[in-house]
């Protein structure tokens, strides 16, 4: 295969991009590399601390492309996604399944305390209505449920930003 053949089939495949470089420019941070040398050759690496790791050097674009794809199906995890998408272009539904996905317990301890708090707010106004009992108290719990739910958008749109 060639090395653009390659690079689909990882994408493809969904293989850790963070975990490898094709290119002319070596990565040496604890990455698989192929790398284009000018002299026309394909070197296959493994870089870690500005060093190469195991080089192999191939004069056929299809014997490297081969080789590391064989490196890759062996040493290199897939993910769910083929690659991570800007958090920029996220919609907040995405936003949203992302803090709870999310693998860092402060933001999980974050959404749980805004939804909590919103859930409060809602239901002591439904008491409220429900007990006929309309004064400031009542106007204070709807403010209350307007500022958590500009806070959790707010918050939603800022996640992972």
């Amino acid at each position: 295969m060639t090395i653009l053949e390659l690079e689909n089939l990882i994408k493809e495949k969904h293989y850790d991009l963070r975990a490898l470089c094709i290119g002319s420019s070596p990565n040496y941070d604890e990455r698989f590399n192929l790398l284009i040398r000018e002299d026309g050759k394909y070197e296959i690496f493994y870089g870690e601390h500005g060093q190469k790791s195991n080089p192999r050097v191939y004069d056929n674009e299809e014997e490297a492309a081969d080789a590391f794809y064989e490196i890759v199906k062996r040493d290199i995890p897939r993910t769910l996604f083929p690659q991570r998408k800007d958090p920029g272009k996220l919609t907040l539904s995405e936003r949203f399944d992302g803090a709870i996905r999310n693998q860092k317990s402060t933001d999980k301890i974050i959404l749980g305390m805004i939804i909590f708090c919103l859930l409060l707010g809602i239901f002591f106004t439904i008491v409220m209505i429900a007990v006929q009992r309309i004064d400031i108290w009542f106007f204070c719990w709807i403010v209350w449920d307007v500022i958590f739910t500009i806070l959790t958008f707010l918050w939603i749109r800022k996640i992972r930003a």
